[in-house]
């Protein structure tokens, strides 16, 4: 059952420590559109004293830095993969006309 919104609250930090976020912004890439996404700092993870419904797995909460990134507006295409890879999964030979298809079966 979800909890109600009163039964939850995130901690505050301290006004100084709060910042506006960047927005993304694309960076140019010959071969794919990638946003260029901004690191920050997050809670991951639950509490049981917060969250009674918290699963094992979930658990501690904890704060989480991440760096700033990049990543794929769009899905790797089969045929994008093809053309940086030089080669395909095996499984992918039977198919045709399958460049616009998501890459799968990868690892």
């Amino acid at each position: 059952m979800p909890q109600a919104a009163e039964e939850y609250e995130e901690p505050s930090a301290p006004p100084e420590a709060v910042s506006k976020p960047q927005p993304p912004y694309r960076v140019q890439d010959p071969l794919v559109e990638l946003m260029a996404l901004p690191g920050g700092t997050f809670w991951m993870g639950s509490d049981k004293a917060l969250d009674r419904y918290a699963y094992d797995d979930e658990q501690p909460r904890r704060e989480i830095s991440v760096s700033p990134f990049a990543i794929a507006r769009t899905p790797v295409t089969r045929g994008l993969y093809r053309s940086v890879m030089k080669k395909s999964p095996q499984n992918w030979e039977g198919d045709k006309d399958d460049a616009d298809l998501p890459a799968s079966y990868l690892s």
